[in-house]
């Protein structure tokens, strides 16, 4: 993640994108305290660094963007930002922590809507242990929102998210039986 979060302050501009630079350089010093004494909870180092990712996602520069997309598939894939007991508040799960970061899905592009939605169907298909009865219409909510677009690549996508996450979910009832 330090990679990409460098790469996002060296593209966001001193002026156009203050809060991204500051956002940036807060989690770039948790992570570095992260190999020191002070850990932080996962949850709490993924808070931060998706905060930085989503204001880099809004920004609507192309760089930022593209940024921000890989650090979200970086965030559920990155070991060091998963932990095997979660926080108690659902709130702290990494799905409804990545959901809340792309709640500005329907107001980009269509190809940046279906990175979104490419990066939702990975993480079901990754965190489906983690999946709730709240994340799952959190989720399904979202790909509605972009589903309504009438883009098909969009609705693909949206529709292929929707039917990865209630599979994932039907597998995990099953395995609790």
């Amino acid at each position: 993640m330090e990679d990409i979060l460098a790469k996002i302050m060296k593209d966001a501009s001193t002026t156009k994108h203050p809060y991204v630079k500051q956002s940036c350089l807060e989690s770039q010093e948790l992570l570095a305290n992260q190999h020191s004494l002070m850990r932080s909870p996962p949850y709490e180092v993924r808070s931060k660094c998706l905060d930085t990712l989503r204001l880099a996602l809004e920004s609507k520069h192309t760089k930022l963007t593209n940024h921000a997309l890989n650090g979200f598939q970086r965030m559920i894939w990155d070991k060091s930002f998963q932990s095997v007991f979660e926080s108690d508040n659902e709130e702290n799960w990494l799905p409804i922590q990545l959901m809340r970061s792309v709640t500005s899905l329907h107001t980009h592009s269509d190809d940046i809507q279906m990175e979104i939605l490419k990066i939702l169907l990975n993480m079901t298909s990754t965190h489906g242990q983690n999946l709730t009865s709240r994340s799952i219409i959190m989720l399904i909510t979202l790909c509605l929102e972009a589903y309504s677009t009438n883009i098909a690549g969009v609705r693909t996508a949206a529709q292929a998210t929707i039917n990865q996450t209630l599979t994932s979910f039907c597998i995990m009832l099953q395995e609790t039986d």
